[in-house]
């Protein structure tokens, strides 16, 4: 879940980050309900990446921020362990 006012037209960035924040993947997070609004608002997605290098990384979730002003700018970057290869 995340808050309304991460999304614009039902949806926001994700992607996925090695430990040193190389990109590995990224997409779009769906709204699963009304997201006009400040509350939890559930989502679905999916992501492909490419096979990280490190053990660890981050999936970030970034706000929709279609004015592009730096001040507009949130994200939340979620720890992950890969499974190794």
């Amino acid at each position: 879940m995340a808050r309304g006012y991460y999304y614009f037209e039902a949806d926001f960035p994700v992607r996925m980050e090695d430990q040193d924040g190389t990109t590995l993947g990224s997409g779009r997070a769906q709204a699963g309900s009304d997201w006009m609004t400040e509350d939890w608002v559930p989502f679905t997605g999916s992501l492909e990446f490419a096979p990280p290098k490190s053990e660890t990384g981050y999936l970030v979730f970034e706000r929709a921020n279609p004015s592009g002003l730096p001040e507009n700018a949130r994200s939340y970057r979620l720890p992950v362990r890969f499974q190794p290869r």
